[in-house]
């Protein structure tokens, strides 16, 4: 190692730029201006740092530490630019009753009690839970992210259940399944 060139530890803050985040997974890539390599970027440096939201191509002022597997963001200094259609970063929790779900489409909305917009929720998120489905009036509570299209639920807490006759929930049952 050349004894001029700093160490990682106290090498100065590089700009970058976002490559691609996915929240659900807790990790993206950056691509440094200086040289073009992917650095890795994981979510708890983006919370430490207080981001809220980050889009494509944001522009980033990071310091870098060296890790078992290259490089990775150890700090963000600042957001130089908050870049295309921002993903939330943070994650809500929020009351709601189900408006309407439809089985065959695998999709449905959720009234939130918070006054915001509804709240898109699919069948991934209910195989969780053992559901294949949900009933309209059913009181949920809803860990939700902001995307570019609105909200959407990430997970689902069912906390009371429709009592009107006739009201079943379609409970994934495999081994009657099988």
């Amino acid at each position: 190692m050349n004894a001029t060139a700093p160490t990682w530890a106290q090498a100065p803050a590089v700009k970058a730029t976002l490559k691609w985040f996915n929240v659900e997974k807790g990790h993206g890539f950056v691509v440094l201006d200086h040289d073009k390599s992917d650095v890795f970027l994981h979510l708890t440096i983006l919370k430490r740092a207080g981001i809220e939201s980050l889009g494509d191509g944001a522009r980033l002022l990071c310091k870098l530490k060296k890790g078992a597997y290259g490089p990775y963001v150890a700090e963000i200094v600042s957001v130089l630019k908050p870049g295309i259609r921002p993903v939330c970063i943070k994650k809500d929790r929020v009351a709601g009753t189900v408006r309407w779900y439809d089985t065959r489409k695998e999709y449905g909305f959720i009234t939130a009690d918070d006054g915001g917009k509804d709240i898109f929720v699919t069948r991934k998120y209910l195989t969780n839970l053992g559901l294949e489905g949900l009933v309209e009036g059913t009181r949920v509570i809803a860990t939700v992210r902001a995307t570019h299209n609105g909200r959407q639920a990430v997970d689902l807490e069912i906390t009371q259940h429709p009592l009107s006759e006739g009201v079943q929930y379609q409970r994934a049952n495999k081994k009657a399944a099988g």
